[in-house]
């Protein structure tokens, strides 16, 4: 807003009254004010505050107790909780969520998660790194065999035994803004996130100073010079590798 662009930008005039109400959503629209982490944590836009040397421990703990779950009811869960966002009535998710209650409890894998939800099983414990990106090596590293690691520029992926994908804005020196070459290399991680057996995806941003500063605005010009057949590809490649790697299947 501070600078002439709009507030609305990879679906947050979507997401942001939905999540916080029109009129809380107007109010930072409009004003573009800064909110803190405390706010943030109370209007339920963050799950919750943690000291900044131990948010990556409590995200793979998160994703530990994601990954424990049967995979079936963790997909089934996403999809109903995306798709009713759009539904136009009560009924209708419910009459989504029965169809996925259906399905999970005539599945194969039913009687092997209640046996082990009865005997209490414990989530997995995080071990060693199953694989990294070139730029980076372990100890004890082993390679998944079906999986290759994406050449990357601006992100970092890392697959961690446990079934938890790390993905990495790696552009410290520009706060981890984004760039077009980004929007496209987020396509190429959903697609090679669908080569490992990740089920639960954690996305930080490199450095101590910021997540993600939004879009790089010294490739403005790069926009602005694009064709309308150009500038429609870039929405597309922009707005869908960012929802692939949100959205991806749950194994």
């Amino acid at each position: 807003m501070r600078i002439g662009l709009s507030a609305g930008d990879l679906g947050a005039s979507w997401h942001l009254p939905r999540l916080i109400g029109p009129a809380r959503a107007a109010e930072f629209a409009y004003t573009g004010r800064f909110i803190e982490a405390v706010e943030a944590e109370s209007l339920g836009l963050l799950n919750a505050v943690v000291p900044a040397e131990s948010l990556l421990d409590e995200a793979l703990a998160m994703s530990r107790l994601i990954c424990a779950n049967s995979p079936a009811g963790v997909q089934l869960s996403k999809r109903a909780l995306h798709a009713n966002m759009e539904v136009s009535s009560y009924a209708a998710a419910l009459e989504l969520e029965n169809r996925g209650q259906a399905l999970l409890t005539r599945g194969d894998d039913m009687p092997e998660a209640l046996a082990a939800f009865k005997g209490k099983a414990q989530p997995p414990v995080h071990g060693k790194v199953i694989h990294m990106t070139q730029t980076e090596t372990r100890e004890n590293t082993a390679v998944l065999s079906n999986y290759a690691p994406p050449q990357l520029e601006t992100l970092a992926l890392e697959v961690l035994e446990g079934k938890i994908a790390v993905l990495t804005i790696d552009r410290p020196d520009r706060m981890n803004s984004m760039t077009v070459k980004m929007f496209e290399e987020f396509n190429t991680v959903a697609y090679a996130l669908r080569d490992t057996d990740a089920r639960a995806l954690v996305i930080r941003g490199a450095g101590e100073r910021v997540f993600c500063a939004g879009f790089d605005l010294d490739e403005i010009g790069v926009i602005t010079e694009m064709r309308v057949r150009e500038f429609l590809r870039f929405q597309e490649t922009a707005t869908g590798g960012w929802r692939r790697c949100t959205t991806c299947p749950s194994r």
